[in-house]
């Protein structure tokens, strides 16, 4: 694969020297000049697209270069980044509001796979974390610094990046699924999948920074805002299409169903992160638990127990006994360990949602809906009998 990859664009550059057809694009004062094969005349970007063969052209362009850099293919990187679209360019085409048909997403997999999907990121939360070094185990809050990931990578644009992409997430409050909208629904999928990857690679380690993403992303999974593909829908019409024909699997309503698939694996990928967050935290309180109960064989419980979190000091003086511990104590300790992921409810609407979603007549969709819901309920309901 990669050997064809790079024969491709060799190719590509070698018929480009002899006969120009690619199209020269420029960065200028933070706007995008574009000059058409081989002219050394350069106009906005905006102008240029006006012509729709122009526009697929690029589109294609833009496109090709993606998937010949996709799977991380450096040498194509290196090349395509130093020589035929900047990091500069690629963000600005992303988010500008002004371009039309698919230039935008075409420019958001160019980001994706030229300068995130990179050697240094690594997909680490594809699955819950059950395993912890014992001598790493602390209470301490992550000072990870922004740019960087618990995967190890670094990249100096994520701050700006995650905060346009929480913006755009909040202003798509329903999904429209009509002809008009079809390029933009597109958009909305292709920055969902870019996500996907940053929230992998462990870049939204902040659990502020998950709340405020699991609201915006709870906005687009709900198809109880949805808008029908049919103007001039009202009353009972639309009630009745909200019951029964958003849920079909038809031509109009595909675009909803991909960007709800694509935004329900987000969550996804972010649960599996506040949940290891709250094995993590749970597995660091009975290390300290067992520090203190050591200390206190030496001192005294008043003593060994200073040093421990408030929450905690309930339950050393049954750590390491074979006294039960009374069910008040244990209920107050699991309620404080609920507290640090209570956002995922997303003030309580996430369970509605989720049997909403498996009710949508496709499969994919269906399955990935159930597989949250249980492992939603098994960690919130059942997790914490294990150990108590």
């Amino acid at each position: 694969m990669t050997r064809n990859q790079k024969l491709i664009l060799e190719k590509v550059i070698e018929f480009d020297k002899k006969k120009p057809f690619l199209i020269s694009t420029r960065m200028v004062q933070g706007k995008i000049q574009v000059s058409d094969r081989g002219s050394t005349d350069y106009i906005p970007l905006e102008k240029f697209i006006e012509d729709p063969t122009n526009r697929k052209f690029l589109e294609q362009q833009l496109e090709l270069f993606s998937k010949l850099c996709s799977g991380r293919n450096h040498k194509n990187i290196e090349l395509i980044s130093s020589k035929y679209c900047s990091f500069e360019e690629a963000i600005t085409g992303m988010k500008s509001t002004g371009l039309k048909g698919r230039i935008r997403a075409s420019y958001t997999n160019i980001v994706h796979y030229v300068y995130v999907d990179v050697d240094n990121n690594q997909p680490i939360l594809t699955r819950v974390q059950l395993s912890f070094a014992w001598d790493s185990l602390d209470n301490k809050e992550s000072t990870l610094p922004e740019t960087e990931s618990l995967s190890g990578g670094k990249m100096d644009f994520f701050p700006d990046l995650r905060n346009w992409i929480l913006a755009f997430l909040e202003e798509e409050k329903a999904i429209v699924c009509s002809k008009e909208k079809t390029y933009h629904n597109d958009f909305i999928s292709t920055v969902l999948v870019l996500l996907q990857s940053l929230v992998l690679y462990g870049y939204y380690a902040n659990h502020l920074h998950v709340k405020e993403l699991l609201k915006a992303l709870h906005s687009l999974v709900d198809g109880k805002t949805d808008v029908p593909f049919e103007k001039g829908i009202e009353g009972s019409e639309l009630k009745n299409w909200r019951a029964t024909t958003r849920f079909q699997d038809i031509v109009q309503n595909r675009p909803a169903i991909q960007i709800k698939t694509e935004a329900l694996r987000v969550i996804d990928y972010l649960f599996n992160h506040s949940f290891s967050e709250l094995l993590r935290h749970l597995l660091s309180n009975v290390k300290a638990l067992d520090a203190a109960a050591e200390e206190a064989k030496r001192t005294d419980i008043r003593s060994a127990s200073r040093h421990l979190p408030q929450e905690l000091q309930p339950l050393l003086q049954y750590f390491g006994n074979d006294i039960e511990i009374p069910t008040e104590v244990t209920h107050e300790y699991l309620n404080h360990l609920r507290s640090h992921t209570s956002y995922m409810t997303c003030d309580g609407k996430i369970q509605s949602t989720l049997m909403d979603l498996a009710k949508y007549d496709n499969r994919d969709l269906t399955a990935l809906a159930l597989h949250v819901f249980f492992f939603f309920f098994f960690f919130f309901f059942f997790f914490f009998f294990f150990f108590f």
